[in-house]
């Protein structure tokens, strides 16, 4: 399988709630059953999905990615005044801060910048419209979060539909990690160093990710044969993939696919740099994750405990 024969399937959620909306979803609409089996399947082979129709205002995106850029591009003397502190999860981490894959020589050539609406960091004067725009993409993300959930709940035909999305009502709250992440990769040339991506190779931790990217590329993805393959950015639909958690919770019926983000041959060419939107979806600290099939695949743990263990790895 080539990069070319490698396409994530794109599915249509139309059917479910607008995410402004907060009713529950219809298990007898057959528009609705049928997007839930297309997901189920394409999780199930992928570990990824693209999901069209999702509600999210176009412009509501474009706001947060025009205000992101616009910090991103302040000299760093004045990004390093709202650097994310060691006890907080909000904030600015330089390039080279973070290794996804420890055993590569160097660590990532990506910066960014995390939200959270329990943790009362800076926000940079220098973009005023900043922090009304994460403010409203984040609380976009988590309603959408709802009905992603609650569709996957219906895929995997667990009697209580609200049980996973229960375990995730502190979003945005002390108790729950979740985190919005705008993500900037800058263009490079010769300052890749041997060995060194823009984002190595990892699976995220949590329970899924919304992804919203620019039309730059550079992701790619584990497929089944062991090869990285390219993942065509596809306009307005939203990238979700499966995280560790929802793989240990789902008993490995839903996987959570590696990935990583390299520089495009186009990108290096241009000297271009790619932006995209990560919305880190986690379980409630407390969640205690144990496989919903009743299997012992994986040993009970909790959410918080499992993201302590991956961020000592990380950092």
């Amino acid at each position: 399988m080539n990069s070319q024969q490698f396409m994530i399937p794109a599915v249509d959620i139309k059917c479910v709630a607008e995410p402004n909306e907060e009713k529950a979803i219809p298990v007898c609409d057959e528009s609705l059953l049928k997007a839930t089996k297309q997901i189920h399947d394409t999780f199930r082979d992928y570990g990824f999905c693209y999901l069209t129709n999702h509600g999210i205002p176009t412009s509501i995106v474009n706001d947060i990615f025009s205000s992101s850029r616009a910090f991103f591009e302040l000299p760093v003397s004045i990004k390093q005044r709202y650097a994310r502190p060691i006890e907080t999860n909000h904030g600015w981490a330089a390039c080279e801060r973070e290794s996804l894959n420890p055993e590569r020589p160097y660590a990532d050539m990506k910066e960014s910048f995390n939200f959270s609406p329990c943790d009362n960091g800076q926000w940079p004067k220098e973009v005023p419209e900043m922090r009304n725009h994460f403010v409203q993409f984040y609380d976009c993300c988590y309603t959408l979060t709802k009905q992603v959930l609650r569709l996957l709940s219906l895929a995997l035909e667990i009697k209580d539909l609200d049980y996973v999305v229960n375990c995730h009502k502190l979003i945005g709250q002390k108790g729950n990690y979740t985190t919005l992440r705008s993500l900037y990769y800058p263009s490079v040339g010769k300052d890749l160093k041997e060995g060194q991506i823009q984002c190595g190779e990892h699976s995220d931790y949590g329970t899924i990710t919304l992804l919203f990217q620019d039309n730059t590329g550079g992701l790619q993805v584990l497929g089944k044969d062991g090869l990285y393959h390219d993942v065509t950015p596809l306009p307005d639909a939203v990238l979700v993939n499966i995280g560790d958690l929802m793989q240990r919770w789902t008993a490995d019926k839903y996987p959570a696919t590696k990935h990583r983000v390299i520089v495009p041959e186009q990108a290096l060419k241009e000297g271009r740099s790619r932006q995209s939107l990560a919305f880190f979806v986690h379980p409630d600290d407390s969640t205690l994750i144990s496989c919903l099939d009743g299997s012992s695949l994986y040993p009970p743990i909790t959410s918080y405990d499992y993201l302590k263990q991956r961020f000592e790895a990380t950092y």
